[in-house]
């Protein structure tokens, strides 16, 4: 029984992770795996509460801070009536997912007791691998694409057509920001966790090629998983020495940084008439082509044309505040899915127009309360298989990860952000309690 649990619940976990969506004759929503993990994870803690009697409090305020936030959008609904229910179903949903973090982190803390925070992170880095991999082959193999396709769910809508046929959309319905930067948190999570464990030191010279080579995978679904997977990993290599992370070992990062620059610079030039003939034939939608443009441009010689045109619109176009003033203090519900479109893809410009400075700052305090609240029991652990400052690295990389990817898409609500954060989070959290109830036993033993 044990052995069945021990394959049983790291599946439930990858489905969590890789959110694949089946091809059924359903509605999209009961034809994704996570929508049964999820209801199992909720049954599992409901009956798990029904037998202890008992419920974590912290547990509770996370739950409860996330009630107050809806509860504030509702009350701004039936004020301004704009019909726009997307930041409230987002919520909703987020609560879900951090329920079935809380049960997930339960169930591992029970199967593997202080190994569990390693576990959670081979089973991340495993599913980096896993999806790595299958992005890979289907863009190598077009059999292999058709079948993928057979099995997972595509959404050819005229919006998302390109996604499908320029970009590889892996396990889910199209490719795009949501899939790359999902898949890059995977490879840049699944390699600090494997980095910082006991044996990884023999591992050390192969895990950083696995962890790119997998990280650059995102390439072919869309561009800002990459760039923040690289950048993230490649600080992580920089800084880690002798078993830890240290700010000292920057020097190295700057380095690395502009032996990569170069190489991109080298293929962009290799590239030569087919990167044209890419570009002439499929547009700028091409993910060699958005990626390599400015180096492109830079091994050319144009250096003044060095650019990204999305990063340059984000930080200036997209960057459109609310016309009112109480609209920016209180927000009216409105998050430019409705009736009240927002020329802006920026998420943090939408939360402003939706929620108000005040929304935006509680769901960033939010976060950042959440962090701390890690800080707190990290500190109670002393188990010396993981470094403390290693998973306070680890948690902060996850966070910033979040907050940089919120700039795109509404990425603080994304389901593999959540759960990946708060089962780390309340893992910590049951190491703590368990190592608290060790030394209390001792001592009355004692």
């Amino acid at each position: 029984m044990e052995k069945i649990k021990k394959i049983f619940f790291p599946i439930l976990i990858s489905i969590m992770l890789l959110t694949p969506i089946l091809n059924l004759p359903l509605t999209t929503f009961f034809k994704s795996l996570d929508i049964y993990v999820n209801i199992f994870f909720i049954f599992f803690i409901l009956y798990t509460f029904f037998i202890q009697k008992k419920i974590n409090k912290y547990f509770l305020k996370i739950i409860f801070a996330l009630l107050i936030l809806i509860i504030y959008l509702i009350i701004l609904e039936l004020i301004f009536q704009l019909k726009d229910y997307s930041a409230i179903s987002f919520l909703f949903r987020s609560i879900i997912t951090i329920i079935s973090s809380y049960s997930c982190a339960y169930i591992l803390s029970n199967l593997y007791k202080n190994s569990s925070i390693s576990y959670f992170g081979k089973i991340i880095f495993i599913c980096s691998i896993i999806q790595g991999f299958v992005i890979w082959v289907s863009l190598l193999s077009n059999p292999f694409r058709d079948f993928m396709s057979f099995f997972f769910y595509r959404d050819f809508s005229n919006e998302n057509q390109h996604l499908i046929m320029l970009r590889v959309p892996g396990f889910v319905d199209s490719g795009g920001d949501g899939l790359s930067m999902n898949h890059g948190l995977l490879c840049v999570v699944g390699f600090i966790s494997m980095l910082t464990m006991k044996k990884a030191k023999s591992a050390f010279r192969v895990l950083p090629f696995v962890a790119i080579f997998s990280a650059i995978a995102c390439l072919f679904t869309g561009r800002t998983g990459l760039y923040m997977s690289l950048f993230l990993i490649i600080l992580s290599i920089s800084l880690y020495k002798n078993g830890k992370f240290s700010i000292f070992n920057l020097s190295r990062f700057i380095l690395i940084i502009f032996i990569v620059f170069s190489v991109f610079v080298f293929f962009a030039n290799a590239l030569g008439d087919y990167g044209t003939e890419l570009k002439n034939e499929y547009g700028f939608e091409h993910p060699v082509v958005r990626f390599l443009k400015g180096f492109m441009n830079f091994s050319s010689g144009e250096i003044d044309s060095y650019q990204d045109d999305t990063i340059i619109a984000l930080t200036t176009d997209h960057v459109v505040f609310p016309n009112t003033f109480l609209r920016f203090i209180f927000g009216n519900n409105s998050f430019g899915t409705a009736n009240d479109p927002i020329p802006s893809d920026v998420g943090y410009i939408k939360y402003l127009h939706g929620m108000g400075f005040i929304g935006l700052f509680y769901i960033l305090s939010f976060f950042i309360l959440c962090y701390l609240f890690i800080k707190k029991f990290l500190n109670k652990i002393t188990i010396n298989f993981y470094l403390n400052n290693n998973i306070n690295y680890l948690i902060i990389i996850v966070l910033l990860y979040g907050f940089i990817g919120h700039y795109k898409i509404y990425y603080l609500t994304s389901r593999v952000f959540l759960f990946i954060f708060f089962t780390y989070l309340f893992m910590i959290y049951n190491m703590s309690k368990s190592e608290k109830n060790t030394n209390t036993q001792n001592y009355l033993l004692n």
